[in-house]
């Protein structure tokens, strides 16, 4: 199945030309995640739990490091793995094997006692995403 058309945006990564979505709305539901699939629409796709901004350059680059631990639309399955580019540098995961839907959000709660998610972003270094 194909990625919805609204809010599709176009990346190439290294010649190859995918598609993304991002969808910011289901943060309340600690369910924001980006889809990645190749232009064709056809094929595997990345799922990316994510915490951040999701900037072409995050997504270019979780798409380098997915591609690095084996997904392509060619794979045998999709893939999930978590970005965090409130870190400096962004930081990808690979999503640990039987984890749950909300395994990315509850690990980075875990890891970050006494965040609530939509901090103003003044709280965090604006020169990262520029």
């Amino acid at each position: 199945m194909t990625l919805p058309s609204k809010n599709r945006r176009k990346i190439t990564v290294d010649g190859q030309h995918f598609h993304w979505v991002y969808d910011p709305f289901r943060l309340a539901g600690k369910d924001a995640y980006v889809a990645v699939q190749a232009d064709s629409g056809n094929g595997r796709k990345l799922y990316l739990r994510w915490i951040g901004l999701a900037l072409p350059r995050f997504v270019r680059a979780a798409i380098q490091f997915a591609q690095s631990h084996g997904w392509s639309p060619d794979a045998d399955s999709d893939m999930e793995i978590g970005c965090d580019s409130f870190a400096n540098p962004t930081r990808f995961y690979l999503k640990p094997v039987g984890a749950g839907q909300f395994w990315f959000h509850e690990w980075w709660l875990e890891q970050n006692p006494g965040h609530v998610f939509l901090t103003p972003l003044t709280d965090y270094n604006i020169a990262h995403w520029q």
